[in-house]
């Protein structure tokens, strides 16, 4: 008895330090925490959601025939039909390990209803498909609407790229393949959407310093997990050293020409330094509107944007519809 004892708790050990090598020496256990952090986003409804949702219609979960996992889109079409109505092709965020279109649908809703269409975009999520996959999907997803644009009845002349999170640097980046030639090496992607077509870049809590984050003082624990949600995407454990970090972080590598941009971030567990630092270095370029708030007078959190049911949330939400009114008739 003692022996079989014995030989469990050895067996238990040994399972243990299975566990803790696979941990250390593969990015997936931390994706997969990552992942499950992220499930489920953190939209809220205002009391108008109803009303909203009846201004839109909605076609959800289009195959657009990516060569990866997880490409399929939602639609979302405003009822409101006036001429050359804009069209915002959104990327969801998630650290590229997470997240889901599902986790921003109400806000595409809320958009819909006020005079734009809306493309949700999913795409493969890190490790299973690395960097440059979600680009590669977004450029996949771009031509699909383009392929069927008669079919929804929408205008590409009239274009917004935006995304939140890990999806605004993936659209952020994508913008600036699309106005700049030559700006991301490391991607199959080539210029061929007219630039007087891409009105603006919406941008909501996005990193774009990859490099600057992971040489900053996180505490044990969330280096370790950004160690790892790196070397997911970027497919390498010394991914602080890749070549093609330098095109992912944008304040590193700033585009030559952009679009007008509307950039905001939260103060709390954000990168509101960086998105502060973008919009400065944006502004000597292109027509930049940025909100953040002081911290001291407004605690917004990472995300804050999706909780219509917030002050801060709304009042952002009218500003960007204002800069798309705006820049949409330029």
């Amino acid at each position: 008895m003692h022996k079989l004892a014995k030989q469990a708790g050895l067996s238990a050990c040994g399972l243990i330090a299975a566990a803790a090598a696979y941990a250390f020496f593969s990015p997936r256990p931390a994706a997969w925490y990552v992942k499950r952090a992220f499930k489920g986003g953190l939209e809220t409804e205002a009391p108008d959601f109803a009303e909203a949702a009846e201004q839109t219609v909605q076609y959800q979960d289009i195959d657009y025939e990516s060569q990866y996992r997880n490409g399929r889109l939602d639609i979302i079409l405003t009822t409101k039909k006036e001429e050359k109505t804009p069209v915002i092709f959104w990327m969801h965020g998630g650290a590229y390990v997470g997240g889901d279109k599902q986790d921003t649908s109400k806000y595409a809703t809320y958009l819909a209803a006020s005079g734009y269409n809306v493309i949700n975009i999913n795409y493969a999520l890190a490790p299973t498909a690395a960097y440059p996959a979600p680009l590669i999907q977004l450029d996949e997803a771009y031509r699909y609407i383009k392929k069927h644009a008669e079919d929804y009845n929408i205008d590409l002349t009239n274009i917004f790229f935006a995304g939140d999170s890990a999806g605004a640097q993936i659209a952020s980046q994508y913008a600036a393949i699309q106005l700049n030639e030559g700006y991301s090496p490391w991607v199959p992607v080539r210029r061929h959407i007219d630039p007087l077509y891409i009105k603006g870049v919406l941008l909501f809590c996005g990193p774009y310093d990859l490099r600057q984050i992971a040489g900053a003082p996180l505490g044990w624990f969330n280096r370790f997990l950004f160690k790892r949600i790196g070397w997911a995407y970027i497919g390498t454990y010394n991914w602080e050293e890749a070549p093609a970090l330098t095109e992912i972080s944008m304040l590193q590598r700033p585009p030559e020409k952009f679009a007008p941009t509307f950039i905001t971030d939260g103060n709390k567990n954000s990168f509101d330094a960086q998105g502060r630092k973008l919009a400065a270095l944006l502004s000597r370029r292109v027509p930049v509107r940025d909100i953040f708030y002081d911290k001291d007078e407004l605690p917004v959190e990472h995300e804050y944007q999706f909780m219509m049911d917030k002050p801060a949330a709304r009042q952002t939400f009218r500003s960007l519809t204002a800069f798309i009114d705006t820049y949409s008739r330029a």
